[in-house]
């Protein structure tokens, strides 16, 4: 997730919590069935105090309107 700050994010203006994301490392849209295991995600995020929840994202793995999806053994670290 190289460049993708907090800093970054919020010079991008768009906070009207449209949704929109921006990077997303693993998508399952509408499926049945897949999985992700075995990952470290790292970004490039300063650890803070803030949160950031508005539009626009950077997701690592995103799963929607999907079923049957596995996800194991993932982590993370400054996203």
């Amino acid at each position: 997730m190289k460049g993708l700050t907090k800093e970054y994010l919020d010079s991008i203006d768009d906070f009207a919590s449209s949704g929109r994301d921006i990077f997303s490392l693993f998508s399952f849209i509408g499926v049945d069935g897949g999985s992700v295991s075995n990952i470290e995600i790292v970004g490039e995020n300063v650890i803070s105090d803030s949160f950031r929840y508005q539009s626009p994202r950077a997701i690592g793995i995103s799963v929607k309107g999907s079923g049957n999806v596995t996800i194991e053994d993932i982590s993370g670290s400054r996203i």
